[in-house]
């Protein structure tokens, strides 16, 4: 009896130390860590900024595209000038030589046209800003300077020739029958058709050589049109 009444009072005393009605127990959850809500914000921002320098790279290497095409145009323009003025001088010679050839007439030789013509020439292919200089080439400048020399000695002999043919015969200082004025004529114009076809020729010669200089230094096509005014 005495155990039974023991066990009933620490029931008893079990029931009353329970938590009131009502009342639950609620285990909270550990907070996250700093960086696992940090990481959103820097993936976001590291992206974002990958966004704006991929922008400012491509922007930069095309305003360098742009500066060095600008430029390869602009160098190009040059040579084209260049090359224009070459141009012009040589049809300058032909516009000399031409009516030469055609119309059978020493004046534009005798009288140092075409002498002044080809030294004009000869000061832009030696000295050059864009192009490359056709001079550096040796052949082709002891080429030139030949003609050149041919023009200014050659030519200066026909043009004597010529003045004492124009010369009153009182004034030759000796008579010529007709047989001889005829001889004389007749060699005077030989020497001067010789003359003109040499120098033709010649001349042709190197027209054809800076045409092809042109052709490789402003990367034309072989059959391309040798206008550079556009």
């Amino acid at each position: 009896m005495v155990l039974h009444a023991f066990a009933l009072i620490a029931a008893l005393a079990a029931g009353t130390a329970q938590s009131p009605p009502g009342v639950q127990v609620v285990l909270q959850r550990a907070p996250d860590p700093w960086w696992k809500w940090l990481l959103p914000t820097v993936v976001q921002t590291v992206i974002s900024l990958l966004s704006i320098g991929a922008g400012v790279a491509i922007a930069v290497w095309s305003f360098r595209r742009n500066r060095e095409t600008e430029h390869v145009q602009w160098a190009r323009d040059q040579k084209r000038a260049e090359w224009q003025k070459i141009q012009e001088l040589i049809i300058e010679v032909w516009n000399i030589l031409q009516p030469v050839i055609r119309k059978e007439e020493l004046d534009s030789i005798t009288h140092g046209d075409l002498f002044n013509a080809v030294r004009k020439l000869r000061q832009p292919l030696s000295r050059t800003s864009f192009i490359q200089c056709p001079f550096d080439d040796d052949k082709f400048r002891g080429q030139y300077d030949r003609f050149l020399l041919k023009v200014d000695k050659e030519g200066g002999e026909v043009r004597a020739k010529v003045d004492y043919l124009r010369t009153p015969e009182p004034l030759q200082g000796m008579n010529h029958t007709p047989q001889e004025k005829l001889a004389l004529i007749t060699k005077a114009f030989e020497s001067r058709n010789k003359l003109i076809d040499e120098l033709t020729n010649e001349f042709q010669e190197i027209d054809h050589q800076l045409k092809s200089m042109m052709r490789i230094d402003l990367g034309l096509r072989a059959t391309a049109d040798f206008t550079l005014s556009s």
